[in-house]
């Protein structure tokens, strides 16, 4: 996979395929710290995750217009990104270079995902598998569903589930197989503010910071969502999101032409 196409995929939210070491100690420093000063009962605990899942980000469709910045203290990008999400089908991009150049357009489905390289003419194409090359944290598409939406990447269960209590918030760390998700939650709202995700065994971690719900109706979406690798190799992607549309007035476009090479991972 060619830089370019490392940058675009990181923008859309799989960040990870960086496959970098990271630092094992997933504290974090300045104004997001967290100090643990109590730990929830049983009883607090089921409470808790009922509350999560009643103030849960929802959306049938979402339409937005973003700013995307990657940095990976080398190399640093600004693009323009046209964002189109149907829940449970579909989530369609198109990236704009400098000088208005369409770069790339990209699919995402439950099943694959694909990436139109316009500059290079080529058909690149992906199943949710090929991560585990990078990855054993166990990626779907209801994940970088959930990572639009704001909400924590896997449902927690409340048996495999610890809640923390630190000031105002209150982090929920859920262990699954050698994964340690642990989300931040503000207790005015319960809505997910930090979700930091380890795979303990290959020392890989991933951290989404969330900010500035929109919310129309029954559809909440953050409007601010920065992505982080920290390791030997730090990665960041940061995404700015404005012009909000939340119903659906037609279909999002991607045909692959004939003379495009085609390329699958």
């Amino acid at each position: 996979m060619n830089k370019i196409h490392f940058v675009i995929i990181s923008l859309i939210a799989i960040a990870f395929l960086g496959s970098c070491k990271s630092k094992k100690n997933l504290s974090n420093t300045g104004n997001n710290t967290a100090v643990i000063t109590a730990k929830a009962s049983i009883e607090e605990t089921e409470n808790t995750l009922r509350l999560i899942k009643q103030n849960r980000n929802d959306y049938t469709y979402v339409k937005a217009d973003a700013a995307a910045a990657y940095n990976d203290g080398k190399n640093a990008y600004d693009l323009d990104v046209e964002l189109v999400c149907e829940k449970d089908k579909y989530i369609w991009m198109k990236v704009t270079a400098i000088f208005g150049i369409e770069a790339a357009r990209v699919m995402i489905t439950p099943e694959k995902i694909q990436l139109l390289d316009r500059l290079n003419r080529k058909h690149i194409t992906a199943n949710y598998t090929y991560l585990k090359n990078f990855t054993d944290i166990p990626l779907t598409f209801v994940q970088l569903q959930n990572m639009i939406a704001g909400n924590a990447l896997f449902d927690a269960d409340a048996k495999q589930s610890n809640i923390e209590i630190a000031g105002a918030e209150k982090l929920l760390i859920y262990l699954f197989n050698q994964n340690i998700q642990t989300n931040i939650y503000n207790t005015s709202n319960y809505k997910n503010r930090k979700s930091i995700v380890a795979d303990t065994i290959k020392n890989q971690s991933l951290e989404v910071d969330y900010s500035d719900y929109i919310a129309n109706g029954t559809n909440t979406v953050p409007s601010n969502i920065s992505i982080n690798i920290k390791g030997e190799k730090n990665v960041a992607c940061q995404f700015k999101l404005s012009n909000f549309a939340f119903d659906k007035k037609g279909e999002v476009q991607f045909s692959v032409p004939k003379s495009y090479q085609e390329i699958q991972y």
